[in-house]
C-alpha cells in the first residue's frame, strides 16, 4: 500500500494500529517529496511491514499511475513497454473488479 505524505506525516497517524489491521505479509509504501526521511521511527512501529519510501519524482523505476485513464488491454501494452521495478495504483474509488482484473494483468505477465 502506498500512504500518501500528507496522512504519514499527519499527527494522528497511528502506525501501530495500521500494522495490527493488516496481514503478517501486508507492505506499506510512503511517498515523500524527500527521500532524506528518517525512516527508523515508522519502522519502529511497522517493523517488516515497512516497505520503504517512495519519491516520485526520483530515479527509483517506480511508476504512481491512475487505473482509470486506460482499458485493461491498453495497460498491458504500457506494462509490455514499460521498465518500471515498482507500479502503483492512485485511483480513490476502485472495486473490486478492477483491483483483481489489475493485480491478474500482472501475473499472467509474470510481473
Amino acid at each position: 500500500m502506498l500512504v500518501p505524505e500528507d496522512e504519514w506525516q499527519a499527527a494522528e497517524a497511528d502506525f501501530e494500529q495500521w500494522a495490527d489491521d493488516v496481514p503478517d505479509d501486508f507492505k506499506f509504501y510512503f511517498l515523500t517529496s524527500s527521500l532524506s526521511v528518517d525512516e527508523s521511527v515508522i519502522k519502529g512501529y511497522l517493523g517488516d511491514k515497512f516497505a520503504g519510501f517512495v519519491k516520485p519524482d526520483g530515479d527509483n523505476q517506480i511508476a504512481l499511475i491512475s487505473y482509470s485513464t486506460k482499458s485493461l488491454r491498453e495497460w498491458k501494452d504500457w506494462l509490455l513497454a514499460a521498465d518500471y521495478k515498482s507500479v502503483f495504483l492512485l485511483d480513490s474509488d476502485l472495486s473490486i473488479k478492477q483491483l483483481s482484473e489489475f493485480r491478474s494483468l500482472t501475473e499472467l505477465m509474470g510481473l
